[in-house]
């Protein structure tokens, strides 16, 4: 039994090493950095790069539950291998467009098949981490652990995209598919863990139907995805923006990728503190949202108030906020989850966040055509509210 059981651990951590990697080369998008410029090269505004990124949203928010019930239900190995490799084709298409429209459909491209990749990150790794430790503390290190990864992938990437896109935008699209073909390959080598969601109903509809019901019943878990929707939300709708905030501000286009190194460095620093405070995170849940919403607060009003070289460096808190939310955040929704829906339940704090990002991201990119500060302002009248709610209720269920 003893051996039975070393070999299930050796094969969990196999597991978390195979995912820490895959996850990480799906953050190294390459092509983030120029791609406010190679959308500008085609004759996009702020509003159209608002749109596009709305469209994507739109194809989450339809597909995330299917994705999540057919991961749970069926395999969550064979999602991921699908969802990369179908990342990989999306890119390759994206470094071919000509115009606003076929954009469109490059954006509705990888929301299908990163929501195949990414469905699965938090149920996998929950599931590995349980095989070794029962008590939780092991999945929220190793999730933590595993958003510093990502993130240092990102700055890797940040890196290289604006020194190959300023030989051509579409070779540094074109580029970021290579980690999507690696960590297809990765997947492959990965094994299927943790309990399937039973069928109840012979109609595959009625059964997500259910599963979407049980989560959603639950207050705590309910309070739980908005919170992710808006500790995400904050400063996802400010990421074309930035662009512009930082040229508003002075800073020399040829420098525009230091600064989304400079962020996300900010952010590998939001995550190192989580991952310092892992085990008593539980004890002070209501922090989790509180923290990141009064970072950015006093971040973007600091700017607002008057932007130049000096303000800008006020931006890191945003950083530093997506590091802490997306270490913290997960593990928090995962102790309030059903086994055995641990992807469903991921996969509604997506369509959530998705729902707020699409008119969010909207006002937002509508108010950056007018000017960095209208951004700015915009982002803080929709979310600050909508933060502190949620901060409220989920400190009401821990008291």
């Amino acid at each position: 039994m003893g051996q039975v059981m070393d070999t299930e651990q050796k094969k969990a951590w196999r597991g978390l090493r195979l995912i820490l990697v895959e996850v990480s080369l799906g953050r190294m998008i390459i092509s983030m950095p120029i791609m406010v410029l190679f959308f500008n090269s085609i004759g996009m505004n702020q509003s159209q790069i608002a749109l596009s990124q709305s469209a994507f949203s739109a194809v989450m928010i339809v597909l995330s539950v299917p994705i999540g019930r057919v991961a749970d239900r069926f395999s969550r190995r064979w999602c991921k291998v699908i969802g990369n490799f179908g990342v990989a084709s999306s890119f390759l298409f994206y470094a071919t467009v000509q115009g606003f429209h076929q954009v469109i459909l490059a954006e509705i491209l990888l929301g299908v098949f990163m929501g195949f990749s990414q469905g699965a990150d938090e149920a996998m790794t929950k599931g590995y981490s349980e095989v070794i430790d029962h008590t939780g503390k092991l999945f929220a290190k190793r999730w933590a652990l595993m958003m510093t990864a990502a993130l240092a992938a990102e700055v890797a990437g940040y890196l290289a995209g604006p020194a190959i896109g300023s030989v051509n935008f579409r070779l540094a699209i074109g580029l970021t598919a290579l980690p999507g073909l690696l960590g297809g390959v990765l997947a492959l080598f990965m094994h299927d863990v943790g309990e399937k969601l039973v069928k109840v109903h012979a109609n595959p509809l009625r059964d997500m139907w259910r599963a979407m019901k049980v989560c959603l019943g639950l207050p705590k878990l309910r309070w739980w995805i908005v919170g992710v929707a808006v500790t995400s939300g904050i400063t996802h709708v400010m990421v074309w923006p930035m662009t512009i905030v930082l040229l508003a501000a002075g800073v020399p286009a040829s420098w525009l990728g230091v600064g989304w190194v400079v962020n996300t460095l900010a952010a590998l620093g939001g995550t190192r503190v989580a991952r310092l405070v892992s085990e008593q995170i539980e004890k002070w849940e209501w922090l989790v949202v509180l923290m990141p919403m009064l970072v950015v607060f006093v971040s973007l009003a600091g700017m607002m108030l008057h932007l130049n070289l000096v303000t800008v460096w006020l931006f890191t808190g945003l950083g530093f906020a997506r590091g802490w939310t997306s270490a913290t955040v997960p593990v928090c929704v995962q102790k309030c989850v059903p086994k055995g829906m641990e992807a469903t339940a991921m996969s509604l704090t997506k369509v959530a966040r998705r729902l707020l990002f699409i008119p969010a991201g909207f006002l937002v990119g509508v108010a950056a055509d007018v000017s960095a500060v209208w951004a700015m302002g915009m982002t803080l009248i929709i979310f600050v509210p909508l933060g502190l709610l949620a901060t409220w209720r989920i400190w009401t269920f821990g008291k």
